[in-house]
């Protein structure tokens, strides 16, 4: 990391000074996590009903008012923020979209994106080695180029693989995290921190572990004049890996400014840059990631959003990179959202630039996707998508639901269609330099190409749910003809799509409390019971949590326990630093299963958390995705987040 990012970190710590005596408690009586509603739309408005309570009939608060924000509820304004995107997808195991808001997210048990994405059930997840190496998502084990993220509508575009690294996405600075599971493809919402009031707010995180791991973090928002809003922050980890084997730094830095035109209009412009540097490694990699975007919203009624917006992201090699040239792609889409509770319509339109040094995406993207709830009893959900390039594809994507009744429901989802994906080959060529007085010298040129996989499949099950709990369970078939790899440094020398055939498997879901509402049963399991051959695809996957979360002392006292056990089966994987004078690729190896037990202690005081990551607690060493790199011993991290208004 440059000197000028470590000041610029700085300066942001100073930028935020306040006491802790302005510590502002929450006021949430069940903080509980309870599965998202079945209508998860944003409403703008409040309810403005009154109730006279008797004097008396509510306890005082037992706790000393030192030290907390007496600021009287009607004087805090709120702040002149751009109009929120409304979110009308449903939410829910049978609809495959998982959400988590900022309390949520507070207490996840993870340390970046990736560790989110890796509670989903049916997202596999292959990792290079330990914390920061190299990891590739995919849904149902279909390839690369499968995920998409989007900061608020704007399209990350992964540049350097067909997968981003997630490792390098915090979570401190998002407001909520929406992920939707579809049979073709896997859609992650970043929807970014918004300010609630006008008085300034500061995080701050530190952490630390074994091995050698360190964690600084921070966000703080302000009002400027008026209609403006500005919200800036850092994040700085790294680590030694594994016997120091396995080093990783990243470092991000973003500025958003935000304008308050009327009511229902705003514009906004974000800027955000990333260090991320393995060295010394099975995966050398040093670049920076830059991105710039602005984005125009209007609301023009309740029921009809607007928005256009367009930017650029770049990504700069540094000496030690796999890729000695500057990678870049610009983009610009209109969006737009009809509709209400019963009912909606929503169409994009994106075009990119078409990039001649890396990764290639669809140039040109046209989607429309819809929902339907009739009486409370049957729900759709559809979607279309046309892209052009130099695979062009098209996608459709239906699901249904009929119910509840008496709490049961019955599903299903088709999906049929292609896309372009993104390929580096394994082949390259040779760019001759004439040096003068000297030799000539050669360098290797990655070639760049688009595989257009095929698929269709399945997805038909039942669940049973009531507020606060869901078990349900699914069937699933999917055929993909041709698996392209993630493009990354643990797959990259198969420069080519696999050939697979059909799968079948069975999942299930369970999120339920146990007797009493602060205990929670949470878990997945998926099995197949034919791959197809597909590489990557664990034979089995799941997760098992039992989770301890109470509220104490009204609101001022909030502990979390959380003790889980991962389970991975056996999967194909390809050789890593296979001979690159071998003209065929080498015979898939396979992955041996492993089960870890994970342990995540929590305890918040008033705006203070302090919290305790144990992974692999029983010290497995022999558990790892690829046979030739396993994961770290046993791995703790602990550390503190607190938060204030000055």
């Amino acid at each position: 990391m440059t000197l000028s990012r470590v000041l610029l970190a700085g300066l942001l710590l100073l930028a935020a000074p306040a006491s802790l005596a302005a510590q502002n408690p929450p006021a949430r009586p069940d903080t509980v996590p309870r599965p998202a509603p079945a209508d998860t739309v944003r409403l703008e408005g409040r309810d403005t009903a009154t109730f006279r309570v008797p004097p008396g009939a509510l306890p005082g608060d037992t706790v000393p008012n030192r030290g907390r924000d007496t600021t009287a509820v009607d004087s805090i304004v709120p702040a002149p923020l751009i109009p929120a995107w409304p979110q009308p997808d449903s939410a829910g195991f049978w609809h495959g979209t998982w959400v988590w808001d900022q309390e949520a997210l507070a207490r996840f048990h993870g340390t970046s994106l990736l560790d989110l994405l890796a509670t989903v059930p049916g997202i596999v997840i292959t990792r290079g080695g330990g914390y920061g190496q190299p990891a590739g998502v995919a849904p149902w084990g279909l390839g690369g180029g499968r995920t998409r993220f989007f900061y608020d509508g704007w399209e990350v575009d992964p540049l350097a693989s067909a997968t981003l690294d997630l490792q390098e996405i915090s979570l401190i600075e998002l407001e909520e995290v929406r992920v939707v599971r579809r049979l073709n493809e896997v859609r992650v919402e970043l929807l970014p921190y918004r300010l609630s009031d006008r008085r300034p707010y500061s995080l701050i995180e530190l952490g630390a572990g074994d091995p050698d791991t360190r964690l600084l973090r921070g966000l703080f928002g302000t009002v400027l004049g008026a209609r403006q809003t500005l919200t800036v922050g850092f994040d700085v980890a790294d680590t030694e890996g594994r016997l120091r084997r396995e080093p990783f730094a990243v470092s991000n830095l973003f500025a958003r400014w935000g304008y308050r035109i009327g009511s229902r209009a705003g514009v906004q412009v974000e800027y955000r840059t990333t260090d991320a540097v393995r060295q010394d490694s099975a995966y050398d990699e040093e670049a920076d990631r830059n991105a710039l975007w602005v984005r125009g919203r209007f609301l023009a009624t309740p029921g009809f959003s607007l928005e256009a917006l367009a930017g650029r992201n770049w990504r700069v090699p540094a000496d030690r990179d796999r890729f000695s040239e500057t990678q870049e792609s610009s983009q610009a889409a209109v969006r737009a959202l009809l509709g209400g509770r019963a009912a909606w319509l929503e169409g994009v339109a994106r075009v990119r630039s078409e990039p001649d040094r890396g990764f290639t995406v669809p140039t040109t993207e046209l989607e429309a996707r819809a929902g339907l709830r009739a009486g409370g009893l049957l729900e759709l959900q559809g979607s279309a998508r046309a892209t052009g390039g130099e695979e062009p594809g098209t996608a459709l994507q239906g699901s249904v639901r009929a119910g509840p009744a008496a709490g049961f429901s019955a599903f299903g989802s088709v999906t049929a269609g292609t896309r372009g994906v993104p390929l580096l080959l394994r082949d390259s060529v040779n760019a001759y330099t004439i040096i003068p007085f000297a030799e000539e010298r050669a360098d290797t040129v990655p070639l760049f190409g688009t595989a257009a996989p095929s698929l269709s499949g399945f997805r038909a099950g039942a669940e049973w749910s009531r507020p606060g709990a869901i078990v349900g369970g699914a069937f699933v078939r999917l055929d993909e003809d041709l698996v392209p790899p993630f493009g990354l440094r643990l797959d990259d020398d198969l420069g080519r799509a696999t050939a697979a055939g059909p799968s079948t498997g069975v999942e299930a879901y369970v999120s339920t409390p146990l007797l009493r509402s602060w205990l929670r049963l949470e878990g997945w399991y998926t099995r197949w019971t034919d791959t197809g051959g597909r590489p990557f695809l664990p034979e089995d996957q799941g997760r098992a949590a039992l989770e301890f979360h109470d509220v104490f002392y009204t609101g001022n006292l909030e502990p979390t326990l959380r003790v889980e056990v991962v389970r991975r089966g056996a999967a194909l994987v390809p050789q890593v630093d296979p001979d690159p004078d071998d003209e065929e690729l080498p015979a898939p190896l396979t992955s041996e299963p492993y089960t870890l037990v994970n342990a995540f202690l929590q305890v918040r005081v008033i705006d203070v958390r302090a919290f305790l990551i144990a992974e692999n607690v029983f010290d497995l060493r022999t558990a790892g995705d690829l046979p030739t790199r396993p994961f770290p011993r046993a791995r703790i991290i602990y550390g503190i987040r607190w938060h204030f208004r000055n």
